[in-house]
């Protein structure tokens, strides 16, 4: 049981640490104008946007969105949401290795 635990603390530990990697490195390809790579490397927060309803402002011709509060809840959601997902990879990955040793 204690391996167990040992194991939850670690995956928990490797989603976090994952995730804020990611975010920075989203962050510097942002900055050099990458912006394929930044929405890959931000997957969730690529995801959780793109539920964000529209705001549309300008003209028909010249048509653009406008953030809301949503976009930016949706932001911080894909934070641990992130997080999350990588922490279930990492523990199902460090139960298989230990399942292999």
């Amino acid at each position: 049981m204690q391996s167990r635990a040992k194991a939850i603390l670690l995956a928990i530990f490797l989603g976090v640490g994952i995730s804020a990697l990611l975010q920075v490195l989203a962050l510097v390809a942002h900055e050099q104008g990458f912006t394929s790579i930044t929405r890959i490397l931000d997957w969730p927060n690529t995801l959780l946007q793109s539920l964000v309803p529209c705001v549309p402002v300008g003209s028909s011709e010249n048509p653009r969105c406008e953030g809301s509060p949503l976009n930016l809840l949706a932001y911080f959601a894909s934070l641990p949401v992130g997080a999350v997902v990588y922490a279930i990879i990492a523990f199902v990955i460090l139960r298989r290795l230990r399942h292999v040793a």
